[in-house]
């Protein structure tokens, strides 16, 4: 059935298919010119694909638990309206990891939630472990109206903001602003490394750490040309030139994996390292 404009929102609300509710979202009048359409859709990772079919694993990746959609257009403009994308991850940081995804580089990070960007036609917001997103439909200063508003009231609907992951929060201020990224399942893509942050120092150096123990790090050592042993920062590993991604080196300590897109010899190595050695357990 066509809808001209959609808002999908994170219920946190145990079961779905239950009564609508949910303390702090917006409700049907809140976006008003624009009104609710329809009921409260709701899914669980497994049912996602009936709505969003070809993007559901992005999420159920990245740790979903719930979703739910409702829909707003203008009565007297069917052009115009607002699309939100939300969904409750199983932890902020796969919320965060999300939101990093989809914004876009040079997009300015507004003080809402945890996070929130916007552009010309699209926004997004992290709330703890709540992930929003927000398509906005019609002209220009519609679209504009419609997303500085809707972000607003979702931010003001999920109330107090939580506080940044503590790994996440220092490992951002190691590297430069924007680049943090959050593999929920293997850094780098390699299935041998565990979970973890990767980023960019302001010198450029790639650099990456685990967010949940070490992995089987020695599972890569093969796919590495050139490869040799690596003592540093108080930790062991390995280091080689990755065919796709080019040099890389590891080294683990009391369970944690920490790295570089680099050489070991690479300028600031050993004080990268022994920084990203020194952050926050998760």
């Amino acid at each position: 059935m066509h809808r001209a404009a959609a808002l999908l929102l994170v219920l946190a609300v145990p079961a779905v298919g239950g009564a609508e509710g949910a303390a702090g979202l917006p409700d049907a009048g809140t976006l008003a010119p624009l009104v609710r359409v329809g009921e409260v859709e709701r899914f669980t990772p497994d049912s996602l694909w009936e709505k969003i079919n070809g993007a559901a694993e992005l999420y159920r990746r990245f740790g979903l638990r719930e979703a739910a959609f409702a829909y707003f257009e203008h009565p007297q403009e069917p052009s115009r309206g607002l699309e939100v994308s939300a969904f409750l991850l199983a932890e902020p940081l796969g919320a965060f990891g999300l939101w990093a995804a989809v914004r876009p580089a040079a997009a300015a990070v507004e003080p809402l939630g945890n996070g929130a960007f916007r552009t010309r036609y699209h926004a997004a917001l992290w709330h703890g472990a709540t992930f929003v997103r927000l398509h906005a439909f019609g002209d220009d200063g519609q679209r504009a109206e419609h997303l500085a508003a809707g972000l607003r009231e979702v931010a003001a609907g999920l109330g107090a903001v939580p506080p940044r992951p503590a790994l996440l929060h220092a490992f951002e201020a190691l590297v430069a602003p924007g680049t943090v990224r959050f593999a929920p399942d293997h850094l780098l893509g390699r299935e041998a490394l565990p979970p973890g942050l990767e980023g960019r120092t302001a010198e450029g150096l790639g650099v990456f750490v685990s967010s949940a123990g070490a992995g089987e790090p020695e599972g890569y050592r093969a796919r590495l040309r050139e490869g040799r042993a690596v003592a540093l920062a108080g930790g062991e590993g390995f280091g080689g030139i990755d065919p796709d991604l080019g040099p890389v080196s590891w080294v683990v300590r009391s369970r944690r994996l920490a790295g570089l897109r680099a050489p070991p010899e690479a300028p600031g190595a050993e004080r990268v390292l022994k920084a990203l050695f020194d952050l926050p357990s998760p």
